[in-house]
């Protein structure tokens, strides 16, 4: 059997041709997926498992109290309610501190300068006010 040059060509082009195409499926297909991916941050890694956390929470100044949750289910739920009264306890904690930053405003705050820098002020602003004084 004699083979000429076009059948020697074809023959060796057409395996490189399929392997490329497999290349390009892959790599759009790959793309895709990224695509994907991207188009929703939050489930990069999958859907997370909800777990509850107890946190300890202490007030500023005199207060000191913990709330912490309680009468959680034991299948690792959390109870809506003791998170609302947590939240609750929280936002109280927060606007009793809160109150006292306002009031202490409201008394006024001295302040005492122990170092001040020279104040100098930019070229083009110092003309246009000695302009306009007239000096």
């Amino acid at each position: 059997m004699e083979m000429n040059a076009s059948s020697v060509a074809v023959a060796s082009t057409t395996p490189g041709r399929s392997i490329r195409t497999a290349w390009t499926i892959t790599a759009v297909a790959l793309g895709l997926l990224v695509v994907d991916r991207l188009a929703s941050p939050g489930d990069v890694l999958g859907p997370a498992p909800a777990s509850a956390q107890v946190r300890s929470v202490s007030g500023g100044g005199g207060d000191s109290g913990a709330a912490t949750m309680q009468d959680e289910p034991s299948d690792g739920r959390v109870n809506p309610a003791e998170q609302r009264k947590q939240m609750i306890s929280e936002l109280r904690t927060v606007n009793q501190r809160l109150d006292r930053i306002e009031a202490m405003l409201a008394r006024g705050v001295s302040v005492k300068v122990v170092d001040m820098p020279e104040l100098r002020l930019p070229k083009a602003l110092e003309d246009r006010l000695m302009e306009r004084s007239g000096n």
